[in-house]
């Protein structure tokens, strides 16, 4: 069986008119996404969309305006967001196929989106896989986790494999506690990855990054955003901002590095497929 590869899209593109962005921009993000795939890629990842359940092997982030600020609504907010004629916009989707594609993407100059038009600008592709980040040793021992979008972070996450909590309901915890974050890329390193790179001390490790990161600074804040989904609206309650950790023990650093560059793709926490948890990490004490 072929290894999972990491196709990672950014897409750039500018509206030949002004554009009405739904709340939550990823679902725009969706729509351009699917007009510039390979058809059967297309094909693969409206499967996959629909599919209920959890770690889907993709991403595909909210709009980035010229700024690179995210758009979105929090609730109440009476805004309207709108994709202005002429200006940059980007925005980055993250596949993860089995297959190898030599020519992902259709080469398009315009697209039709609703009643207008967008006009592709550029588009950058890049493959990684697990490997090149078990590979790649660099470590650091100071770093600052930036969450750029509403982060849903369960408290379900931190339960000992074996122990099951019959509920529907998710708590979602208002700060980025280490247990919580590294245990959301635990279990999807460990579904995607080949055999021999799975985290076979996954539960541990992340409990033990409550007792071997230690925060030196933050600034987090609760946000609450409404997403729509077949027909439904729906709450949910995260937070963003950043906080800075220092690793306590230097081999705690090297084994969760490769975590932190799969964060940058994939993002952390609950719904992350469609935006959700978006995180980029800055090293050193700058």
């Amino acid at each position: 069986m072929n290894d999972t590869m990491i196709y990672v899209f950014k897409i750039t593109f500018m509206p030949v008119k002004d554009i009405i962005a739904p709340p939550f921009t990823s679902k725009l993000s969706f729509t351009i996404l699917r007009e510039i795939l390979d058809a059967n890629l297309k094909k693969l990842i409206d499967r996959i969309h629909e599919l209920k359940e959890p770690l889907k092997p993709y991403r595909i982030s909210l709009i980035f305006n010229w700024e690179g600020r995210p758009m979105y609504n929090t609730q109440y907010s009476k805004k309207i967001l709108t994709l202005r004629q002429g200006e940059n916009y980007s925005f980055t989707a993250t596949l993860l196929l089995r297959n190898t594609y030599s020519s992902p993407i259709i080469p398009r100059s315009h697209i039709n989106v609703g009643l207008t038009q967008i006009e592709i600008t550029e588009i950058d592709v890049i493959v990684k896989s697990f490997k090149d980040f078990m590979s790649n040793n660099e470590y650091n021992e100071v770093f600052k986790l930036i969450f750029l979008t509403p982060t849903l972070l369960s408290a379900k996450l931190c339960l000992p494999p074996r122990v099951r909590v019959e509920t529907s309901f998710n708590v979602y915890r208002l700060f980025p506690q280490p247990c919580l974050w590294l245990r959301s890329l635990v279990l999807y390193w460990n579904k995607y990855a080949p055999r021999e790179l799975k985290f076979r001390d996954g539960y541990r490790l992340c409990r033990l990054g409550d007792v071997l990161l230690a925060e030196t600074g933050y600034n987090v804040r609760p946000v609450t955003v409404v997403y729509g989904k077949g027909g439904r609206v729906i709450e949910h309650r995260g937070f963003v901002g950043w906080i800075k950790y220092r690793v306590v023990e230097e081999w705690f650093a090297k084994r969760i590095a490769p975590l932190l560059r799969l964060a940058e793709l994939v993002g952390v926490g609950r719904s992350r497929s469609i935006g959700f948890g978006h995180v980029i990490v800055e090293y050193g004490d700058s």
